[in-house]
């Protein structure tokens, strides 16, 4: 048998277009090891390895020339068709529809799983959705239909309730100075790009059910006006009657981001009778106190 130049036989390898992402990868890290240590890594396991891949590729590469030399089928138009419609090419959607026509082109049809997994894909990108993706930075920085104040308040939310989509919240919160936060509308329009959620995670954050009952409290119209009487309720936690014991009047509402998703978690600003510290009350432990 003649002695194989293994340098050129990676190369020849690794040429083959229509090899598999896995097989292609699992080659790369034999090439690297014999890079490292020359032909005493090419264990016996190893060639025979290397040969399996090289014989099943050189298959896929005569089966994709086939395909291709019949013309475009109707599946590759229509995953060519649905990649136009995913505007961000580095999400999940993009490589799962690159993978499958790159299994099309090789001549292998897809599964009924993947057919299903396609058609889910599908129903979240169209022309209405990538005209929306087009935009949405812009519509995140201007705060366009409060998309950016929405997503402030669920960052705040999640930091109090952690473990939940804790690399988004560490991510918002995130300065470069150690001194500047988001106000209670974000960070502004001079948000940073990398702060700004692609419009497939934006929703799945904001359309959870917690998040939209606190974007619902903090919007609500407050229950006790500024400068009005308040006491606390008996289902106050203890916390707040060391410094409440009486009486108090509203500062402010809204004094800060819910961390709650319960029914009255707009938080108020009040003052108690004789203190001289304010203090932060959620909505469902005050009540409108009787002033004599």
């Amino acid at each position: 048998m003649a002695r194989i130049n293994w340098k050129e036989e990676f190369a020849t390898i690794l040429d083959i277009e229509a090899m598999s992402a896995r097989d292609r990868n699992v080659v790369e890290d034999i090439k690297k090891g014999y890079d490292r240590q020359g032909s005493s890594y090419l264990s016996p396991g190893r060639k025979s390895y290397l040969a399996g891949i090289k014989e099943r590729s050189l298959q896929q590469q005569v089966a994709r020339e086939e395909r291709q030399s019949l013309g475009e089928t109707v599946m590759a138009q229509r995953l060519a068709s649905l990649s136009k419609f995913i505007v961000d090419k580095s999400s999940w959607a993009a490589g799962v529809i690159e993978s499958f026509a790159k299994q099309e082109a090789n001549g292998r049809v897809l599964t009924v799983r993947q057919i299903i997994l396609l058609e889910k894909i599908e129903s979240e990108h169209n022309a209405s959705t990538a005209a929306e993706e087009i935009t949405w930075t812009e519509d995140f920085a201007n705060n366009k239909g409060a998309v950016q104040s929405n997503w402030n308040l669920a960052m705040y939310y999640y930091k109090a309730n952690a473990p939940y989509f804790q690399g988004h919240v560490r991510n918002w919160f995130r300065n470069d100075d150690g001194k500047s936060a988001p106000t209670p509308k974000g960070w502004g329009a001079d948000v940073s790009s990398e702060k700004i959620p692609n419009l497939r995670e934006y929703k799945k954050v904001i359309e959870n059910k917690y998040v939209q009952k606190v974007i619902a409290a903090y919007n609500s119209e407050p229950t006790f006006a500024d400068g009005a009487y308040v006491a606390l309720r008996s289902n106050a936690p203890g916390k707040f009657r060391t410094n409440f014991k009486t009486n108090a009047v509203v500062i402010k509402s809204n004094a800060s981001m819910p961390t709650s998703s319960a029914k009255g978690s707009k938080v108020y600003q009040v003052l108690p009778f004789g203190a001289a510290a304010l203090v932060e009350v959620e909505e469902r432990y005050l009540k409108t106190a009787k002033i004599k």
